[in-house]
């Protein structure tokens, strides 16, 4: 086959850089797609993450506020413990004025009995409400759904007046469940937000937001209890009981809302606030475009490198195709006439027969005539001369697609491709021109002739090495019948002139 690389080796070659490349595209496809999987993954939990600070945020606002109103009173008290029941007036001033510095709506004392005065001094009776106690000895916060004076729900802030290390009387500090509503309504997060206030047991005793309508009982628990997600939700219960934030997503109506919950340090008190799914969807979309932006960043630069690596292969490829083609004809060339050599000669008139093994071409053998009495009288570099001549003069005449070639010391061939019958004749007359008034040298002209044997593929043979035999036995009749000239294979003559050529 002689030098240049088989169709085998082309493909092998082809594998050695195709397959590594396609599997680091394969590779970073599979990065872009797993840094987007746990990139929406992390944003996901990162808007959980602020959803569940916020809801905490606001659970310790409105603790805050409590806590504000109940610290105002917890000196009140402990003025109120060392008055007498002659010091009325001083004791409705404290009150009235502790009801107008908080954010109490609703300042009563009241005695062991439930016996109670308002910081405007109107006797009422709470002995018969659910707040009150008969020996608070701590402040502790309560729930009423009405009180007996106004008719408001509120939360209570029950602080013990002591005297002399005894509870005497309890004071009472009303924070209105309407300024609840009112500040959460203020922190809506986004669109279709809701938030509701839960007692130890579950049940709801304020509830805000566009959505409300999604809670369709008093109890928070008793409604989720019901839903399919049951499990999860009493997973979410333990996390409740141990007075931590979270978050479930409860499908209810065929509606998906997120709950996330935090304490409200009062008891086992707690904040809800529900989001839509869409909702939490947009939020994740919002965090994740700033990671976006970094994926597509760093998808064009993958491009970009890979367009690079891309023209750096195709430019390399061309060169190394160049280089291989430069190599080829290089190896398959003779160096003194550069025709082809005799490996490139045989391999290119084969690969023909094997694509055309029903074509017709002509192969023409020729021998210089007294080649040797041309080195022994004039030189061998005159020789030379005489070979680099008629090499380029075969290269000028005959087609690039036609085989030209030195297969010998002063023997060289030429395969013309297509040959139709009616131009054998007049291709065998151009070979036969090309050596008439031929003459080599740059002053003296010194005439070389040439015989020439002639065989036609496939009629005289099907193979190389049977073509190549006939076209040898015609060079031998043209040389037996005086030289200078050319001769056709004869197939009833070839056994005779075998047996005198051998």
């Amino acid at each position: 086959m002689g030098w240049s690389m088989s169709k085998k080796q082309k493909r092998e070659a082809k594998r050695q850089w195709i397959f590594p490349f396609l599997i680091l595209i394969i590779v970073i496809i599979a990065l872009l797609i797993n840094f987007t999987f746990t990139g929406r993954k992390a944003s996901r939990e990162q808007v959980e993450k602020t959803l569940e600070n916020k809801t905490t945020a606001y659970a310790d606002k409105l603790y805050y506020e409590l806590e504000l109103m109940t610290k105002s009173g917890l000196p009140i008290s402990t003025v109120l413990g060392q008055c007498t029941g002659e010091d009325s007036d001083e004791i409705i001033n404290l009150m009235k004025a502790l009801q107008v510095n908080t954010d109490a709506y609703q300042v009563v004392l009241t005695d062991m009995q439930g016996k109670a005065i308002t910081q405007d001094g109107i006797a009422v009776d709470v002995s018969k409400e659910s707040y009150f106690k008969t020996q608070p000895l701590e402040q502790i916060y309560e729930y009423t759904s009405k009180d007996c004076i106004v008719g408001k729900s509120a939360i209570i802030s029950s602080i013990p007046v002591m005297k002399h290390k005894q509870a005497v009387a309890t004071l009472y500090l009303y924070y209105p469940m309407e300024k609840v509503a009112t500040n959460l309504q203020n922190t809506i997060y986004v669109d279709d937000t809701f938030y509701a206030v839960t007692l130890d047991d579950g049940s709801i005793i304020c509830k805000t937001g566009f959505n409300t309508n999604y809670i369709t009982e008093q109890n928070l628990y008793t409604m989720l209890s019901k839903e399919p997600q049951s499990k999860m939700l009493l997973k979410a219960q333990d996390k409740i009981k141990q007075g931590k934030s979270g978050s479930i997503a409860v499908e209810k109506s065929d509606r998906l809302v997120h709950l996330v919950y935090a304490p409200l340090k009062i008891h086992n008190w707690y904040l809800f606030m529900g989001i839509k799914d869409t909702s939490i969807h947009r939020l994740i979309e919002n965090d994740w475009q700033a990671m976006g932006r970094i994926v597509k960043q760093l998808l064009f630069t993958i491009l970009a490198v890979l367009l690079y690596l891309i023209v750096m292969i195709i430019l390399n490829k061309i060169k190394y195709t160049e280089n291989s083609k430069n190599l080829e004809e290089k190896a398959d060339t003779d160096l003194l006439t550069e025709l082809y050599n005799k490996i490139a000669t045989e391999r290119e008139i084969k690969d023909y027969i094997s694509e055309k093994p029903t074509g017709q071409a002509l192969l023409f053998l020729i021998d210089i005539d007294n080649f040797k009495k041309i080195n022994d009288t004039m030189g061998h570099a005159f020789g030379d001369e005489v070979l680099k001549t008629i090499g380029a003069k075969l290269k000028m005449e005959f087609r690039k697609s036609d085989i030209c070639g030195r297969v010998g010391g002063d023997e060289m061939l030429i395969f013309l491709k297509d040959i139709e019958d009616g131009r054998l004749q007049c291709e065998a007359e151009r070979v036969i021109a090309i050596y008439k008034n031929f003459g080599v040298g740059e002053y003296v002209k010194y005439t070389v002739t040439a015989s020439i044997g002639a065989a036609v593929y496939s009629r005289d043979g099907k193979t190389f090495e049977e073509l190549y035999k006939a076209a040898d036995q015609a060079l031998y009749r043209a040389k037996r019948n005086g030289k200078n000239q050319l001769m056709f294979y004869k197939k009833g003559n070839a056994e005779n002139e075998q047996e005198e050529h051998s």
